[in-house]
């Protein structure tokens, strides 16, 4: 499949053209400028607005951040525009992860509903030794590409800051940021000063794909504004959303969620057994799969993910009863699983709940 066929069908949240308003407003750059880069690809400027489901296509979106680049006197723009990104700027999503309780249970439902804001590529997580990785699929080597996943990133990181905020002071923060690392798809669009100034000194361009390394430890630290009532509000919000996003969760994934809750009792669920079960090749599957940017390790997880709150918030079963409803022979299994989604043990979690 061709990179223009790929990413037709992906969209962004239209509230982010907002975002670039911001972004005026803080570096100076005059509002009729910011207008006519967005009125040059035929995107209307609007205002953040929390629940929005307003939907605008992606390459639109990268072409509005390369049709400002070439107007303003700003080679670090999608540094800059990532750095100023507020809940407000994010919707549901943004105060969905400002609820959480640890910065591991923001990340995993960031990955969860992330289409809600960015379509351009879904990124995947993965614990890489005592790293958590975010990795998005390699896509074009463009410059408003390569502006989109700048502004992805750092704003990413600069989420984590506003979320972990009384928490961690300014000097702890910046420690932690020299263990992240960064690795881009494109050529550099600034001095590599700018991409170190806020303290991540391992950043890389020209790689197979985008990545953001995390250093695992950090999982546990605890949102300031932690809301266990809240979060569990936004999080059916958010759920509806998905389900209603144009190219969003469709009528197949919707299949394969229900076959792993009905397998996961029976042990690991597999793509055979997906397969077996949709009365489907296995070619077909994975053509299907691809062709909508799904990972089928990654719906596991985060199937896994939701019965397991789902069980532990309904307090009917013990400990091990979850564990061998979500597939998992040992309990102690379970329990490493839970503690990388959230930063925090099941017990842990059912204390917090409390």
């Amino acid at each position: 499949m061709d990179t223009d066929s790929k990413t037709q069908h992906m969209t962004v949240a239209s509230d982010l053209t907002g975002l670039l308003g911001s972004y005026g407003e803080r570096f100076g750059v005059p509002a009729a400028v910011i207008s006519e880069a967005l009125a040059s690809v035929g995107v209307r400027e609007s205002a953040p607005q929390a629940c929005s489901t307003g939907r605008m296509p992606y390459g639109q979106w990268c072409a509005a951040l390369e049709a400002l680049y070439q107007r303003v006197d700003d080679p670090a723009l999608g540094i800059h525009i990532g750095s100023i990104i507020k809940p407000a700027h994010c919707g549901v999503l943004g105060y969905l992860v400002l609820s959480a309780n640890t910065l591991g249970e923001a990340l995993a439902q960031f990955e969860r509903y992330q289409l809600l804001l960015y379509g351009g590529s879904l990124g995947e997580a993965a614990f890489v030794g005592d790293q958590l990785r975010f990795v998005w699929p390699q896509h074009e080597r463009t410059l408003g590409v390569g502006l989109s996943d700048e502004t992805l990133v750092y704003g990413l990181i600069n989420f984590v800051r506003i979320m972990v905020g009384a928490e961690l002071s300014d000097a702890d923060f910046r420690d932690w940021l020299g263990q992240v690392s960064l690795q881009f798809v494109h050529t550099p669009t600034a001095p590599l000063a700018a991409y170190t100034e806020s303290g991540i000194e391992d950043v890389r361009f020209e790689q197979p794909a985008l990545t953001l390394a995390l250093p695992m430890a950090v999982l546990a630290q605890p949102i300031s504004n932690r809301d266990p009532a809240l979060f569990q509000l936004l999080n059916q919000q958010a759920e509806s959303l998905l389900k209603v996003l144009p190219d969003g969760q469709d009528d197949f994934e919707q299949q394969v969620r229900d076959y792993l809750r009905r397998a996961l009792p029976e042990g690991t669920p597999t793509l055979d057994g997906l397969a077996h079960a949709l009365a489907m090749s296995a070619r077909t599957v994975h053509r299907r799969l691809a062709g909508r940017q799904l990972n089928f390790g990654r719906l596991l997880r985060q199937v896994r993910s939701e019965l397991a709150r789902q069980y532990l918030d309904e307090g009917r079963i013990s400990l091990s009863e979850v564990a061998f409803m979500l597939g998992y022979s040992e309990q102690s299994a379970f329990t490493r699983a839970f503690k990388q989604w959230t930063g925090q043990t099941p017990r842990q979690y059912l204390k917090r709940q409390d």
